[in-house]
């Protein structure tokens, strides 16, 4: 379930009542975890090289994330 490199970078959100952490990683997946029930919920996949940073951000009530990597793009990931 977990990641198979290095983990870079972390944020901590709420998702519908749940503690979550979103997780960078080395092999270019994004983890999504709820903290509350100690699972692994999703697996975000784009990038094709080092995931570097992570943030959360609202947009018209919705939560989003953004990422960053060593591919030279900025992803935008929406519910």
């Amino acid at each position: 379930k977990g990641h198979s490199s290095c983990v870079n970078e972390m944020v901590v959100f709420e998702h519908e009542g749940s503690t979550c952490i979103a997780s960078g990683s080395g092999d270019t997946t994004i983890r999504i975890w709820d903290v509350n029930k100690y699972d692994h919920l999703l697996t975000l996949k784009g990038h094709v090289d080092i995931i570097h940073s992570l943030a959360i951000f609202d947009c018209n009530g919705s939560t989003h994330l953004a990422s960053g990597s060593s591919d030279n793009t900025v992803r935008i990931w929406g519910e």
